[in-house]
């Protein structure tokens, strides 16, 4: 009886993800010849005549770049695929991804066939369909991948603890990362912090989604700061959580271009932005390799599930940050709050060179038999990063990139996107060159006439 109410209840959720599936008419929009290189083909063997929907979810999350492993050591969940039940089951997972995954049944096991172009052109979907699975099969270990977001209190004496109104510095500088933090970023700055007698409120959010989504997520933060006792603020931002941070400043439903917060945020004192793409990054083509080394942190050092990639969103960050996209056309159609102090501190060391760009892109070439070389296959290497070579920019941002009309507070670095601010090596005692520059600003020290 347990087994056939669990296959009733996959089936009726199943049912439920077909109906946000996209069709198949706009799968098929996009045509792409198939080649057997283009194309990922394993066998799922049946465990008396019943299919382990967990591998499945396991061996699909491997080809987007997660360690499906995670998600099937989480799965007790089988479907009889010779039965009626059964064989909708099947019909229905391949339609959540139609075009892109091909289910056949054989005498004893499944073949999954997977075309890569139409993963690659359609990915922010597919991600979204695995998502919704694993909500639906495993929503204890989703919740245990959401708990990850939230606001972190860094305590005077080093130690960490979730935001409350017990622990809330009534003067907070508060911390936004990037694309694709591990949580590390912050590791050379948060001790100058202490010692300088701030409070610091580290944020993390699920940075994979769309940015508008990650500006709601972090303003509703905000608003939760505000209600434990944090008086004012002062935002430390890096990368795309710049643009989150001017988001929130600009947009009408949160400050609404006032930095007084009204009666749902802290007023804000001072926005430090590191390294920010205000005019978008073509890096942001190749960000899947970082989402690899996101979750692998993440898992090794204890935070969180390896799945937790998923609930990041779907990669729509990605298009967001696009040189010329909608959301960056939106925003930098709006002003600055008026009084706000503002710095920018770019980078012009950047670890990509002219000589060597062609090697990169011969190597990433190389990359097309595995799983990795498809996610690149088709992206113009060094068209895009041209303009992010040594001098002229960090290595993901460009200098042009970086600037704002009406921001005289600009300092540009010799270091590269990650390393003007924190250090690789956790044994290093070198100082990152943004962290005595936002010390200083955080002081009140003013920058140097030009």
């Amino acid at each position: 009886m347990q087994r056939s109410a669990t296959a009733v209840s996959i089936l009726v959720a199943l049912m439920a993800l077909t109906c946000l599936a996209p069709s198949a008419r706009a799968w098929q929009a996009l045509e792409s010849p198939t080649k057997p290189e283009t194309q990922w083909r394993i066998t799922i063997p049946l465990q008396d005549g019943e299919l382990q929907v967990g591998e499945l979810i396991g061996e699909l999350a491997d080809e987007i770049g997660m360690d499906g492993e995670a998600i099937k050591k989480l799965s007790d969940y089988s479907v009889p695929v010779r039965t009626p039940l059964g064989s909708s089951t099947i019909r229905l997972i391949s339609s959540i991804t139609d075009g892109i995954v091909k289910l056949d049944i054989n005498a004893d096991e499944v073949a999954v066939t997977v075309d890569r172009v139409r993963l690659r052109q359609h990915r922010t979907d597919f991600n979204g369909a695995i998502q919704r699975l694993i909500e639906n099969f495993f929503p204890e270990a989703a919740d245990l991948a959401r708990a990850q977001f939230g606001v972190m209190v860094h305590l005077p004496d080093g130690t960490t603890a979730r935001l409350s109104a017990a622990n809330a510095p009534k003067d907070a500088v508060v911390l936004i990362h990037g694309l694709d933090d591990a949580g590390h970023l912050w590791g050379q700055l948060i001790p100058g912090l202490l010692d300088a007698g701030h409070g610091v409120c580290e944020i993390t959010y699920p940075d994979d989604q769309a940015i508008k989504d990650s500006s709601e997520f972090v303003a509703s933060l905000f608003h939760e700061m505000h209600e434990d006792g944090v008086v004012r603020v002062s935002i430390v931002a890096h990368s795309m959580g710049c643009l989150i941070s001017r988001d929130i400043l600009t947009n009408m439903a949160y400050y609404a271009g006032s930095v007084d917060g009204g009666e749902r945020f802290p007023p804000v004192d001072r926005l430090i932005m590191v390294g920010p793409p205000n005019h978008g990054s073509k890096m942001a083509l190749f960000r899947i390799a970082t989402e690899a080394r996101d979750q692998t942190v993440r898992a090794l050092s204890g935070d969180g599930l390896l799945i937790g990639g998923f609930f990041d969103g779907a990669g729509e960050a990605q298009d967001d940050l696009m040189p010329g996209s909608a959301f960056l056309t939106d925003l930098n159609s709006r002003s600055l709050p008026s009084g706000l102090p503002v710095t920018i501190i770019a980078g012009s060391a950047s670890p990509i060179t002219a000589d060597g760009l062609a090697a990169m892109a011969k190597r990433l070439d190389d990359m097309g038999k595995s799983k990795y070389g498809q996610i690149f296959a088709g992206s113009d290497l060094e068209k895009s990063a041209s303009d992010l070579v040594d001098g002229l920019g960090d290595g993901c941002v460009s200098l042009e990139s970086t600037r704002l009309d009406g921001v005289t507070d600009y300092v540009v670095v010799e270091a590269n996107h990650l390393s003007m601010i924190r250090n690789v090596s956790s044994r290093s005692d070198r100082v990152p060159q943004a962290v005595p520059i936002i010390l200083a600003r955080l002081a009140g020290e003013q920058p140097a006439k030009p």
